[in-house]
């Protein structure tokens, strides 16, 4: 009995397609090696002039001159005309919150993204590396690179590699340039206390983030989850494969069914994040009011490659101020708008257009609406509502002009995750959805069942959760001296070290029976069962709390079936990334004939991170409960990978990112009628979840520096 012939595992309904390694893959050829060189070079040390082939390249290329070399020659001339007129200087900070930022990191995609080969692209991208603000270079290269279908395939570095800024705490880059000034550590023993260690070149650093600098609260206690650079990476880079200013249209996203996808990413963000404040003693996610003071604070505790510090938020954070009361009137009347858009079943656009909200199948429209992206139809409507809503709640300084402001970690993708208030504004997204689900009629008994399949049994080996450190490279964070410049070289390496949540690996066992062969799709979800009091959450209150958390199509064959499932065959899910330095090591040995560079997905830019399958639990052990359907396997109208090379590329904007059609949660998103909807073939069991706080690696930085503290 074998798994249909999807090699493990897939996504089906939420971000990203990802596959992991399988058989059926290619070693790459020496050209696409080449150009992985180039993208990996481009990437280094942005904040500095590293390297010399693309310095000359961007001094002797004009794109202007070239304008023929690009699909899009009104996309080149909209670029030339905001560069003469004055584009983000160099070492200033970058944000999609002001629109002049925001319009020049479009404008230099559009450039990108319409570069005829990849040859105009590289060269385009050393102009911009050379000549343009960091933070705009960086961004629109790294969304042109996930969009030119001539670059499926090449591997980015982790985002906390290119700007360890955005990721490590102040103090640990303050420690690491210093050392770097030093040239050494003048007291071994005493570097160990300050969670300094040395060893073979490199340095490493204990960064603890959830010690509070001046100030501790509630939300800290799961600092260890909303801090997770493996978490704030996946939030980025979804972000962008789907960024709220491209149109779908242009680009081809809406075949990803783009809006209900933006809802169901955070809808399931949203309840994964109560599953670990439940782990915590702490209740629902707050709420807040535009017109009360915000009481969740935030002190991000980290400092941008300029030096300013990412802006602290105070309790009782008054967002009503005389200064933003018309951003405040603003943003009330875009919700206004939304609500009653779902309340009256439409929406009537500035040229008259009625969009109608009546249908499940709208929910397409209400997440276009809801996200502000250009597929809505009338930005005069809507405006970009999160933007300024994260403008508004973040705590950043309103500045004079756009060019000296400092955004709020919530107004980064890389960091929004990190601040309590993302959640608590999302939730407040979300609730227009759930609105709109609640007018949209229960699923029938018969869209339910799957006749003559019954599901016996389905057992969970023990979920133990421990803490573990994570070390990853932050020398991009560190600036070279002249003479590591001129040698391509640095002395040392630095690293930082940081305490994430882990699980040990599990089975999941299975019991099914079946009147026939057939094809089955599995769904298997975790959820809460009781409530922060203890109470029992009812079903219909709960739909909205479950993460589907695997997806998998099986042969069924007609009477017992019984197999294993391993965590590792997980949909949705990826490995660590390996590190840029170890990749671009394989890459000069794949270019010299000497080593292999697999195109499998193994570096899965766009996965939920396999470490965060299950909530922390607890050291005495917390009842959880999960919930398996099993339902007939429809193929999607549009076959999975039909459009994509599937074994290397994520396939945005592919139209065959999903193997069924069937809505996104199905079947927790819509109002259930508990007089029929359960069924042979759903199962719900209790799953306990133990928590060890030992750290899986005794002799790592941060154990012996926790170790010595006490």
């Amino acid at each position: 009995m074998k798994f249909l012939v999807f090699f493990a595992a897939f996504l089906v309904l939420a971000t990203a397609s990802y596959i992991k390694q399988t058989e059926d893959f290619k070693n790459a050829d020496k050209d696409f090696l080449l150009k992985q060189q180039k993208i990996f070079d481009l990437l280094n040390h942005v904040n500095q002039e590293f390297g010399d082939e693309y310095i000359k390249i961007a001094k002797e290329y004009s794109i202007e001159d070239h304008i023929d070399q690009y699909t899009n020659a009104k996309a080149v001339k909209e670029f030339a005309k905001f560069y003469k007129r004055g584009f983000v200087p160099k070492f200033k900070l970058f944000s999609l919150t002001f629109d002049k930022h925001r319009d020049e990191a479009v404008a230099l995609f559009n450039v990108f993204y319409y570069a005829k080969d990849f040859e105009t692209f590289y060269k385009t991208a050393c102009w911009a590396r050379e000549f343009m603000n960091q933070g705009v270079f960086v961004y629109s290269f790294t969304v042109a690179v996930l969009h030119r279908e001539d670059c499926h395939g090449f591997v980015l570095p982790a985002p906390y590699e290119i700007y360890p800024f955005y990721f490590v705490s102040s103090d640990v880059l303050a420690k690491a340039n210093y050392i770097k000034q030093q040239g050494y550590v003048q007291d071994p023993k005493l570097a160990e206390f300050y969670g300094i260690h040395f060893e073979d070149n490199t340095y490493t650093f204990y960064d603890n983030y959830t010690q509070g600098y001046d100030f501790y609260d509630q939300e800290q206690k799961v600092s260890y989850f909303t801090n997770d650079i493996g978490l704030n990476s996946y939030y980025f880079y979804f972000h962008a494969d789907y960024p709220f200013w491209l149109g779908g249209e242009q680009f081809g996203l809406n075949k990803d069914r783009r809006g209900e996808l933006y809802y169901f990413t955070h809808q399931q963000l949203l309840a994964r994040y109560y599953l670990e404040r439940l782990s915590n003693g702490l209740g629902e996610i707050p709420s807040f009011n535009w017109r009360y003071p915000v009481k969740t604070q935030y002190n991000p505790n980290m400092r941008y490659p300029n030096g300013y510090p990412f802006p602290r938020r105070q309790e009782n954070f008054y967002v009503n101020t005389d200064n933003n009361q018309y951003l405040v009137q603003e943003v009330e009347d875009f919700e206004r708008r939304i609500r009653d858009a779902v309340t009256q079943g439409f929406v009537t656009l500035f040229d008259g257009t009625k969009l109608f909200l009546k249908d499940y199948s709208d929910i397409e429209t209400l997440g276009r609406f809801v996200q502000s992206n250009p597929d809505f139809g009338d930005i005069r409507f809507y405006d970009y509502l999160s933007v300024i809503a994260k403008f508004l709640l973040g705590g950043a300084v309103k500045p004079y002009d756009a060019i000296d402001y400092v955004p709020s970690a919530l107004e980064q993708y890389q960091t929004a995750m990190r601040d309590p208030v993302f959640y608590q504004l999302y939730k407040r997204f979300m609730s227009y959805f759930f609105r709109f689900k609640q007018y949209m009629p229960s699923y029938t008994k018969e869209e339910l069942y799957f006749p003559g399949v019954k599901v016996e049994n389905v057992e969970f080996t023990r979920l133990k959760t421990y803490f573990e450190n994570f070390t990853y490279d932050i020398t991009n964070g560190v600036y070279m001296n002249k003479q590591e410049l001129s040698e391509h070289k640095e002395k040392y390496v630095f690293q930082a070290s940081q305490k994430r949540l882990n699980h040990q690996k599990f089975n999941v066992n299975y019991e099914i029976s079946s009147e026939k062969d057939t094809e089955a799709s599995f769904r298997v979800f975790f959820g809460p069962k009781y409530d922060s009091f203890g109470r029992h959450i009812k079903l219909n209150d709960n739909k909205y709390n479950f993460v589907e958390v695997d997806y998998f199509v099986y042969k069924l064959k007609s009477g017992k079936n019984s197999f294993v499932r391993k965590n590792t065959e997980f949909s949705r899910t990826v490995y660590d990334r390996t590190p840029a330095r170890e990749l671009y090591k394989k890459v000069l040995t794949g270019i010299a004939g000497e080593g292999e560079f697999k195109l499998d997905q193994s570096e899965a830019h766009n996965g939920w991170p396999l470490r965060l399958l299950v909530p922390k639990g607890r050291r005495e052990g917390m009842v959880y409960q999960f919930y398996v359907i099993v339902t007939p396997f429809k193929q999607a109208k549009v076959p999975f990978g039909s459009t994509f090379p599937y074994q290397y590329s994520a396939g945005v904007g592919s139209g065959s990112r999903y193997y069924e059609d069937l809505p996104f949660g199905f079947p927790f998103d819509r109002e259930i009628d508990e007089t029929y909807f359960y069924t042979p073939n759903m199962y719900f069991g209790d799953m306990i979840v133990y928590h060890s706080d030992s750290y899986s690696k005794k002799n790592d930085v941060a154990h012996r520096f926790e170790t010595e503290e006490h």
